[in-house]
């Protein structure tokens, strides 16, 4: 099951779970992620992110950090920043959140 969040700069959190995660858990996460939850099942707008087949290092970073905060059954999470911001910003800024944020 996907589940998905969404900061205020529209980046969204993908989190992958063996599990259907309960309320609390899911507040874990909003605030771990400084994000709200979408209740929904695909997101339809363009991100920049990691491929589908490779786990990023942030990734097993922030599974092992959600397992700390006993959210059992995450198998992977990854960031996916919108492309409609990227296009807002200069060549230095985008270079900067790549190298910083993705």
């Amino acid at each position: 099951m996907i589940l998905y969040f969404k900061d205020k700069f529209e980046t969204i959190f993908a989190v992958d779970s063996s599990i259907e995660l309960n309320e609390i858990d899911l507040k874990k996460l909003e605030w771990l992620f400084v994000a709200k939850h979408i209740n929904q099942s695909s997101i339809s707008s363009n991100f920049i992110g990691p491929k589908k087949t490779m786990i990023s290092p942030w990734s097993t970073n922030a599974v092992e950090i959600s397992e700390n905060m006993a959210i059992l059954g995450i198998l992977r999470i990854e960031k996916f920043i919108s492309k409609t911001i990227l296009t807002q910003c200069s060549s230095k800024s985008i270079q900067y959140l790549i190298k910083n944020y993705l």
